[in-house]
Order: C-alpha cells, then sequence, then structure tokens
C-alpha cells in the first residue's frame, strides 16, 4: 500500500526538482513553506496504492504539490478539509506538464482518488480552496476532486487553470469522474464557486462538473473560460446547470 502523511490543521509540501536546483524554506505566520525560485527544472510526483496526504482539523490545513507530471492515483487521496468551527486551509497543485487524477480500488475497502477541501457534517468553519495549475489536466477512473459542504460552513472555491482539461469516465465506487462543488443532503451551508480557465475542455464518458444543492443551502457559480467545449449541458431538476 502506498504511504501516509498526516499533519492534523498542519501543513505538507511536496516538491520534487533537478539537479542543480535550490529549495529554499522561508518563515511565514504558520511556520515554514518551500521557495522555488532558484530551481532549474522540476521533476515527477507519484501518489499511488491508497497513498494519502491529509491535513484536516478544526480548521483546515495547507497542502502544496509543484513538479512537472503529478499522477495521483489508484485510490490515493489528498485532504485538507474543515471538520469544526475554524476557517479552511488550502489545496495548491502546480504540474509543469502535467496533473492526473486517476482510479478506483475495490478491494480491501471500496475507495475512489480523492481530493477535497470539503466542509465536513457537523461543521461550521468555512471551507478551503483548492486550487490547480497546469498544462494538461485529466479526472479519470472516477476520480473526484471537490470543494462542497456537508455541515453548516460555507464551501470554498475550486479553480483549475490549465490549456487542456479532460474530465471522463465513471466507476463502480463512487460514479462519474469530475469536478464539483456541492451542497450535500441536509447541509445548510452554501455551495462553492467551480472555476475553470482552459482552452480546451472536454468532459465525456458520463464524467461531470457541477455545483448544484441538495441540502438547504445555496449552489455555487459556475464560471468557464473555454475557446472549446464539446459537450452538452443539462438541466437538473434542482434546479443547477450542470455539464454531462
Amino acid at each position: 500500500a502506498g504511504g501516509n502523511l498526516t499533519a492534523q490543521e498542519g501543513r505538507i509540501e511536496l516538491g520534487s526538482v533537478g539537479t542543480n536546483s535550490f529549495v529554499k524554506l522561508n518563515p511565514i505566520t504558520s511556520g515554514w513553506e518551500l521557495s522555488y525560485e532558484d530551481v532549474n527544472s522540476f521533476q515527477d510526483i507519484n501518489l499511488s496504492q491508497a497513498a494519502s496526504l491529509e491535513v484536516s482539523g478544526n480548521s483546515g490545513g495547507t497542502i502544496k504539490l509543484q513538479g512537472r507530471n503529478i499522477q495521483i492515483k489508484d485510490a490515493s487521496a489528498m485532504l485538507a478539509n474543515t471538520l469544526g468551527n475554524g476557517s479552511g486551509g488550502t489545496l495548491n497543485i502546480k504540474g509543469v506538464d502535467s496533473v492526473a487524477v486517476s482510479g478506483s480500488s475495490l478491494s480491501p475497502i471500496p475507495f475512489i482518488t480523492y481530493l477535497s477541501t470539503d466542509v465536513a457534517p457537523g461543521a461550521i468553519g468555512n471551507g478551503g480552496n483548492l486550487f490547480i495549475d497546469t498544462k494538461s489536466l485529466l479526472v479519470a477512473g472516477g476520480a473526484q476532486i471537490s470543494s462542497g459542504t456537508f455541515g453548516s460552513g460555507n464551501a470554498g472555491t475550486l479553480k483549475v487553470k490549465a490549456q487542456e482539461v479532460e474530465l471522463t469516465g465513471d466507476s463502480r465506487v463512487a460514479g462519474p469522474s469530475g469536478l464539483f462543488t456541492p451542497v450535500a443532503p441536509g447541509a445548510t451551508g452554501n455551495g462553492g464557486n467551480l472555476v475553470i480557465e482552459t482552452d480546451n475542455l472536454l468532459i465525456n464518458n458520463g464524467a461531470q462538473a457541477f455545483s448544484n444543492t441538495f441540502g438547504f443551502g445555496n449552489a455555487g457559480n459556475i464560471q468557464i473560460n473555454a475557446t472549446n467545449i464539446p459537450v452538452n449541458w443539462c438541466f437538473r431538476q434542482d434546479f443547477q446547470w450542470h455539464i454531462c
């Protein structure tokens, strides 16, 4: 199985750099952060076999990944969820060339590859933001990226900036691959905004991108800035537009 890193309400940073590169440690209010200003080139990062990074807590912590090609697969997870009354943290992924989030597992426990800054059930604090910046983003095989609310706190923003974005496929474990900012059943917080900035957006084979509400809070907004969008728009019974 993959490894696990947990820092409750803390900070996890993973960076992969090439030869003759220097990574600095800069002091910040909450501790330290990595600086890549003297990095000549980046290398790959792979999370697989149910690997996990988690900074969830009363206040969500911060997770940052920076590399060339970043792959998160095989029911691996990155979680910066708000569990109490504190403010949410941030999940930030920067892949110079690509970010690929894919796959699920049926054994020993059914689970999908999942990235989230969700507000947990019972939590009253607001959720954090989730940012992905890369040339090419692929979300496939039932993997899900979420900034939603299951509690009273409002969800954060899910923003993707990439030249190419492809959402494709689903899984038997939890349904469609995609980008989501939902208000879950029973939740009273408002949903997060979903922002996609890309030249080409492709959504197919059952994948979805939506901001909807099944609870008492309002759904967030969907903002798409794209040159090409070969998808179909649908109108749900919850009176929120989504892409399917």
